[in-house]
């Protein structure tokens, strides 16, 4: 008989987030943690009215593990955008009739723990996902493939960069040959140059959001971006030791032709949000090439031990845009994961 007992939120509180806050900062996951943390959670349920859920794992009166969801619903992103009047309207027909439970990571438990308490830890997760009608894009464990129908698992993978006691030159050497002669064409042009936004000029920050507006009229993209939000970000991680930068690819020091997000801890970052201006591509520059380069030197730089590129499809009906996406992250020769996926 073990000691373990666990207890459900419905909601992130001041109690439970203290409690989660010093779970992660006392124990060393190779993931990328904001993404789990409260300030992250709260930050998208104050940005999309949403909800989340919270299961603590106890063995007597110490945390051994959690798992965090949240509550969202289709059309989320696209529903924020919308004026106040029509979104409050909306809103509730569609967490009625669209909402599901989506995870970052299935379980996140100490390292220590006996193979019979993580079993009996999993099967308590086991039914409280059964239990959710609707599950949109989630990992599961692999050894949780024969609990569900095989019409609901599918596969997803991702490239990872092991960046521990590496210098540049170790990394540059497996580059791709496509991806050096890339990088070589973009650095010779010295009109073309790659930065981090500055979150402290308003003025370089209102531009920047500016210029996503009129990018993603042409790519359909449906990120909301705020100068202000932006700013109060920033300064919110930083306070938590946390990264969020913003890298441009500019032309003549003056024109932006693409950026790319990146957000983790000290120890795991992600990229997200790509964009690329019509110029850009008119111009043949490959700016995920250039921007990812110089990620990998920030990481290095600031001793950031993985740098993740978020994802590709592996099944080989993808689309022609998915295979695309998929050899642009390959070039780098990073470690490729796989994992399953959980969609009801």
């Amino acid at each position: 008989m073990n000691d373990i007992s666990f207890i459900e939120y419905d909601e992130l509180n001041k109690k439970n987030s203290i409690i989660l806050e010093k779970f992660l900062s006392e124990n060393n996951f190779e993931l990328n943690t904001l993404l789990i943390s409260p300030i992250w959670v709260s930050k998208l349920i104050n940005q999309y009215d949403i909800c989340c859920q919270l299961i603590i794992f106890y063995e007597k009166d110490e945390v051994i593990a959690f798992h965090l969801r949240q509550n969202e619903f289709r059309g989320h992103i696209r529903v924020r955008n919308f004026p106040f009047l029509i979104r409050s309207i909306l809103t509730p027909i569609l967490k009625l009739f669209f909402s599901y439970s989506i995870w970052r990571y299935p379980l996140i438990a100490k390292e220590n723990l006996s193979s019979e308490n993580l079993q009996y830890i999993n099967n308590c997760l086991e039914l409280s996902i059964n239990a959710i009608r609707h599950v949109k894009f989630s990992p599961i464990h692999y050894t949780q493939n024969m609990l569900f129908d095989n019409k609901e698992i599918s596969k997803w993978a991702t490239y990872i960069a092991d960046l521990r006691s590496k210098e540049y030159s170790d990394l540059y050497a497996f580059f791709s040959r496509s991806l050096k002669r890339s990088l070589k064409k973009t650095r010779s042009n010295n009109s073309i140059t790659c930065e981090r936004l500055d979150f402290l000029d308003k003025k370089m920050v209102t531009n920047f959001v500016h210029w996503v507006q009129i990018v993603q009229k042409t790519t359909g993209k449906k990120f909301k971006y705020d100068a202000d939000k932006l700013i109060k970000d920033k300064r919110d991680f930083s306070d938590k030791k946390f990264i969020y930068e913003i890298f441009l690819v500019k032309l003549n020091m003056e024109t932006i032709l693409g950026s790319m997000v990146i957000y983790g801890d000290r120890n795991y970052v992600n990229e997200a949000e790509l964009n690329i201006s019509e110029d850009a591509k008119k111009m043949n520059i490959v700016i995920q090439d250039l921007i990812r380069d110089e990620v990998i030197q920030f990481c290095i730089k600031n001793k950031v031990s993985f740098y993740d590129f978020s994802g590709f499809n592996p099944n080989k009906n993808r689309s022609k845009k998915e295979e695309g996406i998929r050899f642009g992250k390959s070039k780098f020769n990073a470690n490729e994961v796989h994992y399953s996926i959980l969609n009801r």
